[in-house]
């Protein structure tokens, strides 16, 4: 039981879903496989906010349609999210919000830049860290701004 609300929470905390409108989602509503996921709340489930609901419902929507890989992915970030603190959870929570209302091509942007540096080996990753430590904050956002109004890099073709 501990193992599906483990499951259910953490396909909650990386899935992004739509706020829920005033009904919810009664329990007759959910499929088969999402009343299997969330078994453990059907007691429950009419005494929960209609966003709760509806996150819920998504989480174990999307859930359903993962393979063994990916859940075991899930697992392994929600034990990550487990460990932080209080403050840092908020942080995430604060800057996934600041994400959520971002354009589509600033989502994007932000996405390729992400990647090109994942794909960067990890001593230039470290050396463009200590590089941003010692910016000062304008140079920081003259660095962020440069990286905004760069046009799209086509994906090289490494060999």
């Amino acid at each position: 039981m501990k193992a599906k609300l483990i499951v259910v929470l953490s396909t909650l905390l990386f899935v992004s879903v739509a706020f829920a409108d005033n009904h919810g989602v009664t329990w007759n509503e959910l499929s088969a496989s999402q009343r299997e996921v969330l078994s453990h709340f059907s007691d429950t489930w009419d005494s929960f906010p209609a966003g709760r609901q509806t996150r819920l419902a998504a989480g174990a929507a999307r859930w359903s349609t993962m393979t063994p890989e990916q859940r075991e992915q899930a697992r392994g970030r929600f034990g990550e999210w487990r460990e932080l603190s209080d403050e840092q959870r908020e942080l995430i929570r604060g800057r996934a919000e600041v994400f959520g209302r971002l354009s589509p091509e600033e989502k994007r942007r932000i996405r390729e830049n992400y990647h090109r540096y994942r794909q960067m080996d990890k001593q230039r990753r470290q050396k463009l860290k200590e590089r941003y430590r010692h910016m000062t904050p304008e140079e920081r956002q003259r660095q962020r701004d440069h990286l905004r109004d760069r046009p799209p890099q086509k994906p090289r073709n490494r060999r």
